[in-house]
């Protein structure tokens, strides 16, 4: 699966979670619009919102799917012997 299509699939179940798009929007403290566009592949979720939404919901969606730069930075720093670096979020 590509990275487009692993983020709207992400966004579809935090939309269905919370119960519709204003719902999703509260949840994550970001405008409708913010998840309009997220859903329509407009604008990509910064890290903070894609941690944010991955903890708000429960780890239903993983953050490296809503930011996939995440998981380039996560391997990254995996290659780099970092330890774990999610645990503080």
């Amino acid at each position: 699966m590509n990275k487009l299509n692993r983020v709207e699939m992400a966004v579809k179940k935090l939309i269905e979670h919370f119960g519709g798009q204003q719902a999703a929007a509260k949840a994550l403290k970001v405008s409708q619009s913010t998840i309009s566009n997220l859903k329509r592949g407009k604008q990509g979720a910064s890290a903070t919102l894609a941690l944010r939404a991955e903890r708000e919901a429960g780890g239903l969606v993983r953050a490296v799917d809503l930011c996939p730069e995440l998981a380039e930075l996560f391997e990254a720093a995996d290659q780099q012997g970092i330890p774990e670096i999610r645990e503080a979020s």
